[in-house]
């Protein structure tokens, strides 16, 4: 019972990341190709993965921090920690998004460099 995978950035799969045509590219002398770019690339697409389950939580997160600021402010309760804690979410956030998007042209200079 897998749930359906979101995805922030699309959709980039080993299959996806396959048809940049570097899966078969290097052969040992018998044929046999190397591991080294089919394990490359299934890295990538896991690394993508990983950075949007990421980017997903955070914003849960953030979410959910802000809403307990609305009730503090609502009790008027100090919100000054919260606060604090909720920027480091969203500079977390930040970071979460710039690695999404250095993968992601990674990817896609792969894909440029494989031609297709």
């Amino acid at each position: 019972m897998s749930s359906p995978k979101r995805s922030v950035a699309g959709s980039f799969s080993l299959n996806r990341l396959q048809s940049l045509g570097r899966v078969s590219d290097g052969v040992f002398p018998d044929g046999t190709p190397y591991p080294s770019d089919r394990l490359r690339l299934m890295a990538l697409a896991n690394d993508i993965q990983m950075a949007e389950r990421h980017v997903l939580q955070a914003e849960r997160h953030i979410k959910r921090q802000r809403a307990r600021i609305a009730a503090l402010k609502h009790r008027r309760l100090p919100r000054g920690k919260a606060a604090n804690f909720l920027q480091l979410l969203e500079d977390a956030q930040s970071m979460h998004l710039q690695h999404l998007s250095r993968l992601l042209e990674q990817a896609s200079r792969e894909k440029t460099e494989a031609g297709t």
